[in-house]
């Protein structure tokens, strides 16, 4: 156990920018970071603060009030798998620290619960976003007892654990025969790709069967009895959380400690069985991971000439970003695979219960009629802007250099042409993300032709403002002390900055575009003048700042 620990130290020490003798700087880097992550998470926290506290206002009144926490754990245990399945593939494979932990005298058990707790911690951070506001809010105003937070901190250290072991345990038995593979990069990057679409079909078959067992009058009568038990209805299909809100709402009561000890065993025994389980599967599938298959292909003149064109200078870096994104599997899974999912997480509901479909129909008429072309232009913007922002292309491009820094500063080419290439990847891949929203928009909105260029034209503008942005917290605190791309990425704050930034100037546009209504030429001009002089300001501090900030970065 003393080693396991020591081992999870060590990970999390090494995937994020430690402080050093004398590393003043590091302290206040590290002190800065914390400051804009906070401040990132502000606007995100408060909305679910605000939507908590009036939903508990609602629910008081038929003594329903802890449906909250029922919505609240699954909904958390449903993010953690799901992202959890390509964090996972990425700590526990793309990791090269492994080749360096085999040959130690360290038990299988030891470096396989190092590896777990070093994913769990970093899931704590998406836990705590939603958890804290809710179980504070619920606190507050149920006036509990100092039980009910006790109970809440086991409950949250505790609750991540089985979506992890579950999302592990299919990580395993998929790459486990990814060594099989000639090609083992992109066998890797189809066993990402493989395992997301077993999270989705998991996700959807849970939507429905959660809603197979809702029967009308069953509700009705869990309803009318009051005493928080529509929880019946909303935990049915996740048996460990609904223990879990159990355990809270009788905090103050012997059933609570009781629910408490089994959901503790229960997770206990989760843990061992994804031990035993690893012990068989993982290191079969990890031993040999990072040998790779190449062609050896001896080209013609004709061919080379072809191959070695001259091109635009920002166009060929651009070109050189994105086959660099598409061809590692860490990159591909966390930043080029996002773009091509949101169409499944819209469709999502639809597929998992048809029956939704009617309600958005009645919605149909409504977005249909002129008065509503403002707000599907801002919410459109807004798209824009979080879905570049969540691809994290341009917000770890830096980073993503890593100990080859020195190449940027090498080559015959301007700092700013090389910036806008990265840039550019980030816009190009924030496009494709529209894109692929576009014809689900069309098809389940029926959204008029015009307005939906006129969307598309107007959120290319939020999307240059958040591949602008991403590149900008980079350069100013780039993470180039890495020795794997997955802590380049996925343990890179940099990137959780600019989603919660960009998730927070979304919702301010979309709250602006409510709370002061214009009319679509107004909202257009308005739009276009607001975010092109934004935009310019940007460009300009790329330009200027961010040049010789790049300059002044030791390699």
């Amino acid at each position: 156990m003393n080693r396991t620990l020591i081992l999870t130290k060590i990970l999390l020490k090494n995937g994020s920018d430690s402080i050093k003798n004398g590393g003043k700087k590091k302290l206040n880097r590290a002190s800065m970071i914390i400051v804009l992550i906070l401040f990132a998470c502000v606007p995100f926290v408060l909305s679910i603060g605000g939507m908590i506290s009036t939903l508990f206002d609602t629910l008081k009144v038929i003594n329903q009030q802890g449906l909250i926490l029922a919505m609240a754990m699954p909904a958390v245990v449903i993010i953690i798998f799901f992202f959890g399945i390509a964090y996972i593939i990425n700590t526990f494979y793309f990791s090269t620290d492994i080749e360096n932990l085999l040959p130690l005298p360290l038990k299988p058990a030891e470096i396989l619960g190092a590896k777990f707790a070093t994913v769990l911690v970093y899931e704590y951070i998406t836990e705590a976003v939603i958890l804290i506001p809710v179980f504070a809010v619920y606190g507050v105003k149920n006036r509990e007892s100092l039980l009910f937070y006790m109970f809440g901190i086991l409950i949250f250290l505790i609750l991540p654990v089985i979506p992890l072991v579950t999302a592990s345990i299919i990580d395993m038995v998929i790459m486990r025969f990814t060594n099989l593979a000639k090609n083992k990069d992109a066998f890797r990057i189809f066993g990402g790709i493989f395992a997301m679409v077993i999270a989705l079909t998991i996700n959807i078959y849970a939507q429905r069967f959660a809603m197979n067992i809702t029967d009308p009058n069953k509700v009705m009568e869990l309803l009318n009895k009051g005493n928080n038990s529509l929880i019946e209805i909303t935990s049915s299909f996740f048996p460990s959380t609904k223990i879990a809100v159990y355990c809270m709402i009788n905090s103050s009561s012997l059933s609570g400690i009781y629910q408490l000890l089994i959901f503790i065993i229960i997770t206990v025994f989760a843990f061992l069985i994804f031990i035993m389980l690893g012990k068989m599967l993982y290191f079969a599938g990890v031993i040999g991971i990072s040998e790779t298959a190449s062609k050896r292909k001896v080209l013609s003149k004709r061919e080379l000439g072809k191959n070695t064109r001259m091109s635009p200078v920002v166009y060929s870096y651009t070109i050189k970003e994105l086959k660099l994104l598409f061809r590692t599997p860490v990159y591909f899974l966390n930043c080029i695979l996002m773009n091509f999912l949101w169409p499944i997480f819209l469709m999502l509901p639809i597929i998992a219960q048809p029956k939704s479909a009617n309600n958005l129909t009645s919605l149909i008429p409504y977005i249909q009629n002129s008065s509503s072309g403002p707000m599907v232009i801002s919410a459109a913007l807004a798209c824009g802007i979080f879905i570049t922002a969540s691809n994290m292309i341009t917000s770890t491009s830096i980073s993503r250099e890593g100990k080859n820094l020195f190449f940027i500063k090498y080559i015959p080419v301007d700092y700013t042409k090389q910036m806008m290439g990265k840039v550019m990847s980030g816009m190009i891949m924030g496009i494709m993300g529209m894109l692929m929203i576009i014809p689900i928009a069309i098809f389940m909105l029926k959204l008029k032709v015009y307005i939906v260029v006129i969307s598309f034209i107007v959120s290319i503008l939020g999307i240059f403002f958040s591949a602008l942005f991403g590149i900008l917290i980079d350069v100013i605190m780039p993470k180039l002390n890495w020795d794997t791309e997955q802590k380049a990425v996925k343990q890179n704050f940099n990137g959780l900055i600019s989603i919660f930034g960009s998730f927070g100037i979304a919702a301010l546009i979309v709250f602006f575009s409510v709370k002061f209504p214009l009319d679509l030429i107004k909202i257009i001009i308005a739009v276009t003048i607001i975010f092109g002089i934004i935009d310019f300001i940007l460009y300009k501090i790329l330009t200027n700042y961010c040049v010789k900030r790049l300059k002044g970065i030791d390699c």
